[in-house]
């Protein structure tokens, strides 16, 4: 208790990132449950904070052996969600903070000793297919627009079984620049039942996928 207590202050120190205590009590919850956490995937890594949180609520848990595909694009570019006319903006353009670093995320999983635990992946989120994972938890952190909500779960899916979680974070009615939110709709479009965790992380499964 007291090792997870230090990993937790060590993470908020070194990494950037909006993830809290929420995020940090959501997969100590999860990852406690009577499940098989084998193979696991966060779509959209930023600094590497949410990832480390979860490689820390797996071990804490017992959990071994698990291997997380860690996917982001890693580059200074706009997101989907900043709206078209946007597109050609920078991070500093926005004041959103350091753009997502590979550099930084790879320091805090090997800092904390899972290197051999995560296998990062630079670039688009359909490039997880390649790897064929057959997964069994996967968490979706990417920009917020309707088409890439959707496509990040229809991905997911289609790497999921009968027993998997997915879930995603910002199940609320945010803007960017102007741009509403697209990921309550996508959620409510492709799944006919869903829980919602502190009324902003959204979790489902393949039983209650639309057909």
């Amino acid at each position: 208790m007291i090792l997870n207590f230090f990993r937790r202050k060590i993470i908020n120190y070194l990494c950037k990132g909006w993830s809290s205590r929420k995020q940090w009590d959501l997969f100590q919850e999860v990852f406690s449950r009577k499940k098989n956490f084998r193979e696991l995937a966060l779509l959209g890594v930023y600094h590497g904070k949410d990832l480390a949180y979860m490689c820390s609520a797996l071990k804490n848990n017992n959990v071994k052996d698990f291997k997380i595909y860690a996917v982001d694009l890693f580059d200074d570019v706009a997101g989907a969600d900043w709206g078209k006319e946007n597109q050609h903006l920078k991070w500093k353009d926005l004041d959103f903070g350091p753009p997502p670093s590979l550099e930084k995320a790879k320091f805090i999983i090997n800092l904390l000793g899972f290197s051999k635990n995560v296998i990062f992946i630079k670039g688009d989120f359909k490039k997880l297919i390649e790897f064929k994972p057959k997964l069994d938890f996967v968490y979706i952190d990417l920009s917020h627009d309707y088409e890439t909500s959707c496509d990040a779960i229809d991905l997911c899916v289609k790497l999921s079984h009968k027993e998997s979680i997915i879930m995603g974070d910002d199940f609320y009615d945010g803007k960017i620049l102007g741009t509403p939110w697209g990921v309550k709709k996508a959620v409510n479009d492709k799944f006919d039942k869903f829980k919602l965790h502190y009324n902003y992380f959204w979790e489902s499964n393949l039983d209650n996928l639309k057909r």
